[in-house]
C-alpha cells in the first residue's frame, strides 16, 4: 500500500467513512484525483483527492501581474495553487452569493484530502438530448441571470 493510500484510508476512518465503497473516476485537466464513496446505507460522496506537491506552491497574493509572469504559468493562473482549503474557500463564497456548490463535509488540509457532496454524473449533454431543460440545472430560479462580471466581495 502507498503512503499516499494510507492517508486516504486514515482519513476515511477518521470521517466514519472506512466502510464506503470506493470508486475511482476519470481524471479531469487537474492533478486532482476523485472517487465515488457509496456508503454501506446507500448515501453517495466524493473523495477529493489533491497531493499537496502535486503542483507549485501558489504565489504571494501581493505579487504584481509582471511579478506573476516571471514566476511562470502556475503563478498566473493557479494563484491557489491546489490547495483543498481554496477548494473550500470558493465553495463557500459561491454558497454565500446564492450558487449552487458542493457541500465540504471533511476537509484534511495538510494532507489534501476532503469529502464533498456528490452532484450525480449527470452531463448536460445527455440532458439535453433527454429533451429536459438544463435551465434549472445552470442557475437557480432566482438568478436566472448572471453578471460576466460579478461584484467583488472579499472572501472570507
Amino acid at each position: 500500500m502507498s503512503d499516499r493510500e494510507a492517508l486516504r484510508l486514515d482519513f476515511l476512518r477518521s470521517t466514519g467513512l472506512a466502510e464506503a465503497v470506493r470508486a475511482p473516476l476519470p481524471g479531469d485537466a487537474s492533478t486532482r484525483r476523485y472517487e465515488r464513496l457509496t456508503t454501506p446505507s446507500g448515501a453517495s460522496l466524493m473523495l477529493m483527492d489533491q497531493a499537496p506537491a502535486a503542483e507549485s506552491q501558489p504565489c504571494d497574493p501581493s505579487w504584481t501581474p509582471e511579478q506573476r509572469h516571471a514566476h511562470g504559468w502556475n503563478a498566473v493562473a493557479r494563484l491557489s495553487a491546489g490547495r483543498i482549503e481554496a477548494f473550500a474557500a470558493v465553495a463557500a463564497h459561491l454558497k454565500s452569493l446564492g450558487l449552487s456548490a458542493p457541500e465540504i463535509v471533511a476537509v484534511d488540509a495538510p494532507n489534501g484530502l476532503a469529502v464533498i457532496e456528490d452532484f450525480g454524473d449527470a452531463l448536460f449533454a445527455r440532458v439535453i438530448e433527454d429533451g429536459a431543460d438544463p435551465a434549472p440545472s445552470i442557475a437557480p430560479p432566482s438568478r436566472p441571470w448572471l453578471s460576466c462580471t460579478p461584484p467583488r466581495r472579499p472572501m472570507s
